[in-house]
């Protein structure tokens, strides 16, 4: 059958009483099911990030049609807006107008280009930060070490989601410890004219001691009150220009996109790791052992996918991996095939290649 979430799909080995009783589970859910068509956020592929953003467009809304205002002006993200609510598409309002704050922001072709681009630059710019998070297991070992490979420091790939989503608060530098990777590219990508936060040509700017109300509540026209000891928490900067404070009054406005409205249209399908991959192999025949010349020649290419089920399926996709008391250990009740081998891999596709294709 089909589920009502048509990007998750049935994946089950099991039968069917068995994947029934699993899609009842919260805790055995993702046993059953898999996610079509995600996205590896540590991808540095303009063209790949365009390509989800762009998911948000031609969504009809309320009493607008999909293609409104534009065909290349279609892209939804809405926040507070929703259904019948919907009755401006507020592409580029300035924040004078009242469809400013609406709920609802339209983007065009060319902002989701220059965001996405922002985000293959911010994720570039923090894959080369070590200061993050443990990424080293070994007690022995510092966890800000860098990695190391053939003599080279090689970056460090997001290693859960939450290394996207979140700032980074280890040691890092300041405009990577203000806001994530989304947010950070917003502010990158307004920097360089996309229209996205700031929408106007002198926002409000952020609250300082200098321009806050004398006493709390602030009265009218008055920028709010905000406590001297934590006013570095309204800071916003690009790292071309840390120095720089992007923030404004106008952040949280209905129009002005948050890297929330991003998550509530590409969240589910955001991963940070793949599970299906290319292999190519090669093969040849020689006229005998040692020889150079060559009988016959072959190249391969499989698609394979890695599955919830464990190589050896005894134990049910919903065991847990690693020890519940020390995270870089194994949990000592999995067995020593899954130890060693893990998921279970399937053969989705297998090809011979034409030597034009290498």
């Amino acid at each position: 059958g089909s589920l009502a979430n048509p990007r998750t799909k049935l994946f089950s080995f099991r039968d069917a009483a068995t994947t029934r009783a699993m899609l009842a589970d919260h805790r055995r859910l993702a046993g059953v099911t898999c996610t079509d068509g995600a996205f590896n956020v540590n991808s540095t592929s303009i063209e790949a990030w365009t390509t989800i953003l762009a998911s948000a467009k031609k969504n009809a809304m309320g009493k607008l049609s999909a293609d409104q205002p534009a065909k290349n002006q279609n892209a939804r993200y809405p926040r507070a807006a929703r259904g019948a609510d919907v009755t401006d598409y507020n592409y580029k309002k300035p924040f004078s107008d009242r469809s400013a704050w609406s709920g609802l922001a339209t983007l065009d072709d060319d902002q989701i280009r220059l965001l996405a681009k922002s985000f293959v630059e911010e994720t570039r710019k923090r894959l080369a930060q070590i200061h993050r998070s443990q990424v080293q297991l070994q007690p022995s070992l510092d966890v800000h070490a860098p990695i190391v490979f053939r003599g080279q420091i090689v970056p460090v790939p997001y290693i859960g989601l939450a290394q996207f989503v979140n700032r980074y608060l280890c040691g890092a530098e300041q405009p990577l410890s203000y806001a994530g990777c989304l947010q950070n590219a917003i502010t990158r990508a307004d920097v360089d004219g996309a229209n996205l936060s700031n929408r106007a040509v002198n926002p409000a700017p952020a609250s300082t001691v200098a321009l806050q109300s004398p006493t709390p509540p602030p009265g009218p026209g008055l920028v709010p009150w905000l406590d001297p000891a934590h006013d570095g928490n309204l800071t916003l900067a690009d790292s071309r220009s840390p120095s720089t404070n992007r923030a404004h009054l106008h952040q949280a406005s209905p129009a002005s996109l948050l890297q929330s409205d991003i998550l509530s249209v590409i969240g589910p399908a955001l991963t940070t790791r793949s599970d299906t991959f290319t292999i190519r192999a090669y093969g040849d025949v020689s006229e005998r052992p040692g020889s150079n010349v060559s009988l016959g020649a072959c190249w391969v290419e499989a698609v394979v996918q890695r599955t919830p089920e464990f190589c050896d399926a005894s134990q049910p996709p919903e065991t847990e991996v690693c020890s519940p008391t020390d995270g870089g250990l194994h949990n000592p009740l999995l067995k020593n095939t899954n130890k060693v081998l893990g998921r279970r891999f399937q053969i989705v596709s297998v090809r011979v290649l034409s030597p034009k294709e290498l």
